[in-house]
């Protein structure tokens, strides 16, 4: 994997251009915009950007022959839409998590300081859009999902 550093805060893209390994102007191609419209006038930058939805990667992660698996590090469940109460695995949340990341491709999600962020993630390292590579154990954001790219045939 080679490291991209985003543009215009961009993180996503920029994390998916890596996993992915294309150019971020034909992700921006496949999407159909470049994630530089403001939609929030009233926020400061990069929120008031329109920038891109996960959901945008994943078509595009399908058409070039990858299926997406999301690895909640916490998830909960809602019989109710209102109560939650989380999963308990046999295994620690880190372990699991850990495991399907274990010699995979993905995005790694969370909260940074001020903003949700991504980083791409090729089975060892960490590569963060903001321009650095390092061990997962340097990890500068608080996960929420793994996003986990496998390669397939295409589905068109």
């Amino acid at each position: 994997m080679q490291l991209i550093k985003q543009i215009d805060g961009s993180c996503l893209i920029t994390a998916a251009a890596m996993v992915l390994d294309v150019d971020i102007k034909i992700l921006h191609e496949m999407i159909g915009h470049d994630g530089s419209a403001v939609v929030l006038s009233l926020l400061p930058e990069p929120a008031r950007r329109r920038g891109f939805h996960l959901q945008e990667v994943i078509d595009c992660a399908l058409k070039l022959g990858y299926t997406v698996t999301p690895i909640e590090v916490l998830p909960y469940s809602t019989p109710d839409g209102k109560s939650e109460y989380p999963i308990d695995f046999q295994i620690d949340n880190k372990e699991r998590l850990l495991k399907y990341m274990r010699n995979s491709r993905g995005i790694l999600t969370g909260l940074g300081r001020q903003w949700r962020h991504a980083m791409a993630w090729d089975g060892k390292h960490v590569y963060d859009p903001c321009g650095y590579v390092y061990n997962f154990c340097d990890c500068k954001i608080i996960i929420d999902t793994f996003w986990m790219f496998n390669k397939i045939k295409s589905v068109e």
